[in-house]
């Protein structure tokens, strides 16, 4: 079935909540966008991808714990 991908550049903040809001599990690269979190279900769940050189597991990890949301990321090394 299809999976449904979004872009908040241009959403505005409510819509941003309601698609949060409707949102099981969340495969998303590392961004701003992870502060809607808080807005999931907690039955949910994050994957996070973290870019090369870029290695900050606990920076929404944090946000996730605290929002009852399990949190796992993917750190995308070249090594």
């Amino acid at each position: 079935f299809p999976i449904p991908v979004a872009f908040f550049e241009d959403a505005p903040f409510l819509n941003q909540v309601g698609m949060m809001a409707s949102v099981d599990i969340l495969i998303t690269p590392h961004g701003a966008q992870e502060t809607g979190i808080a807005f999931m279900p907690q039955c949910g769940g994050v994957l996070e991808l973290l870019p090369d050189k870029y290695f900050f597991p606990r920076f929404y990890g944090t946000l996730a714990a605290t929002a009852g949301i399990e949190h796992a990321y993917i750190y995308l090394a070249e090594n």
